[in-house]
């Protein structure tokens, strides 16, 4: 995704995904307009030494298991390895193929011969409600190879193991009170788009209304741009 020209470089929460790549899974949960997709963005292109990475932007016509399957393989061809995942893809396309685990497990497979760190970010999962692709993707999660790291984005709850993960030390989780811009974050969202930071008092109160919503800033930036035109 396209990053905004007004971005706010957010340490904490860079360091925080940095450190995640240990973990299997990195789950972003989260409302709309949080800086979810920002953030895992501005993290991928400010990574020193950037791991190759695949992103599938979800929706709900992807509820089709085959469908999603072949947009993750599709993906990491892309943009991970072009040779990973054509064996899982050739049993894909088999005629009324429905053992999903075996696709899973010879995509496991082929990720296993990478010799270098790969992510694959899963966005908008909360359009995905087939118990089909849950159960497939806990698989993969499952038996994901030491390579390979998986962001998931979303909006709700997620119906996956995650307490398993969480209590093995599997997963890496960023909620909407971690994503919440400080007052000092939201001084700096104001000067880079605005170049210029309000006084003080308004800027508390700009925190204190917009509660720390990255969308929220990006109206009221809006707002003052407005007035001054």
């Amino acid at each position: 995704p396209r990053l905004p020209d007004s971005l706010v470089h957010r340490d904490e929460l860079l360091a925080r995904l940095s450190a995640g790549v240990s973990c299997r899974l990195t789950l972003i949960s989260a409302p709309a307009g949080s800086g979810k997709t920002t953030l895992v963005s501005q993290w991928l292109n400010a990574l020193a030494d950037a791991p190759p990475s695949g992103w599938v932007a979800l929706d709900s016509g992807d509820n089709d298991p085959v469908r999603f399957w072949r947009y993750v393989i599709a993906a990491c061809q892309k943009f991970v390895a072009p040779a990973v995942g054509e064996a899982a893809m050739a049993r894909l396309n088999r005629p009324q193929s429905q053992n999903f685990d075996a696709v899973v497990t010879t995509l496991v497979n082929e990720l296993a011969d990478l010799t270098h760190q790969a992510v694959l970010v899963l966005e908008d999962y909360h359009c995905i409600t087939a118990p089909v692709i849950h159960d497939a993707l806990t698989f993969l999660l499952d038996h994901l190879p030491p390579t390979v790291h998986v962001v998931i984005i979303t909006r709700g709850d997620c119906p996956l193991p995650l307490a398993r993960w969480r209590a093995r030390g599997e997963l890496n989780e960023l909620t909407a009170d971690d994503l919440r811009f400080s007052e000092q974050e939201v001084a700096t969202f104001f000067h880079n788009a605005l170049a210029v930071t309000p006084e003080s008092d308004k800027l508390a109160q700009f925190a204190l209304q917009i509660e720390g919503w990255a969308a929220g800033l990006r109206l009221a930036v809006l707002a003052l741009q407005a007035q001054r035109s």
